[in-house]
């Protein structure tokens, strides 16, 4: 493990998800980020597994959080890939460190594009260590 980089199992205990699976996911692609950013993102984000038949959160919960959230079949459709499952989270962690605004009704492929350029970078940066 990186020196700069937080351990699977410290990173459990640091993300927030309304569900054992989606954690689990979370805090192995943000082991792959400095501590910085996991530190970040594990205190300003709140991963959520979103159902079709709908959510409520009370503000108690959010507590001035964003929500980082996946379709309820996510886990299920990327389960053969865990890089792209890897690939996807980073992405929407990528949006919060640039501050992206836009969310998921209104839609920027440049703010996309920036965001996938980030993830990509992080990845890459793993790579090498």
């Amino acid at each position: 493990m990186p020196e700069n980089h937080y351990s699977y199992d410290e990173l459990l205990g640091m993300v927030d998800g309304n569900d054992y699976e989606v954690g689990r996911a979370a805090a192995g692609a943000l082991g792959l980020v400095p501590r910085d950013v996991a530190d970040k993102v594990a205190a300003e984000c709140f991963f959520l597994r979103i159902s079709l038949e709908g959510v409520y959160l009370p503000g108690s919960v959010l507590a001035g959080r964003s929500v980082i959230g996946f379709e309820s079949d996510f886990f299920a459709k990327y389960r053969s890939n865990p890089t792209k499952q890897t690939e996807i989270i980073l992405r929407e962690c990528a949006h919060h460190m640039l501050g992206h605004q836009k969310g998921w009704e209104h839609k920027d492929p440049g703010e996309d594009m920036e965001a996938d350029m980030l993830a990509h970078q992080w990845l890459a940066n793993w790579a090498t260590l």
